[in-house]
């Protein structure tokens, strides 16, 4: 995410009707896609959000505060702590990058190659898609359990990790390429980083 968008919310306004967890009610996968989780400064402190647009997350100023309970003044730039933003789903989490690459809302491999801007990534966990804006660009994340990537007209150098090995596949533009347990390590692979750079 290039920012994040921080506000003080009022107290009143988050308390006006129960939140589902707080009484123990189940809710569906896929019903809050917007709300956002931050993990902020490897863990210094946690914090909820919601995805307001492709690249903002709306949240409280404390949560990068200095001290949360003293002043909240805060300049409009990148937070000065790595945070990461875990948007509506907790299979896959988006680290850094440079909005270059962006996750779409698409989840059907076919629609996703409909675009030939796009990348198709599938995992055992579903299939995503990203959406390229540039002719260079990356993106870092964690998604378990990747198997397939689909190329559009770039290629793509992909990072995966597997029993704490870095591998890095040169997938090339327009194909499939097969990587994890489909490629050639055959092993359970969480997929780190796309890039694309013509």
């Amino acid at each position: 995410m290039t920012g994040l968008l921080t506000t003080a919310i009022a107290a009143s306004v988050l308390t006006a009707t129960p939140a589902n967890a707080m009484i123990g009610q189940s809710v569906k996968d896929g019903i809050y896609t917007f709300a956002a989780e931050l993990n902020i400064g490897s863990a210094k402190r946690g914090c909820s959000g919601a995805l307001v647009d492709k690249q903002w997350v709306l949240t409280a100023a404390r949560c990068f505060s200095d001290d949360p309970w003293k002043g909240f003044e805060l300049s409009e730039s990148a937070p000065k702590w790595n945070t990461t933003a875990t948007i509506g789903r907790t299979d896959l989490t988006l680290k850094r990058g440079d909005s270059h690459i962006t996750l779409t809302d698409i989840t059907d491999v076919n629609k996703c190659r409909a675009d030939p801007a796009n990348i198709a990534v599938e995992s055992w966990l579903g299939a995503f898609c990203f959406h390229t804006n540039a002719k260079s660009g990356y993106l870092t994340m964690e998604l378990a359990d990747t198997f397939n990537l689909w190329t559009g007209d770039q290629p793509v150098k992909a990072t995966l990790t597997a029993e704490g090995k870095e591998t890095v596949v040169d997938a090339p533009a327009n194909k499939l390429t097969t990587v994890g347990q489909s490629g050639d390590t055959g092993k359970r692979s969480a997929l780190v980083e796309i890039r694309v750079n013509d």
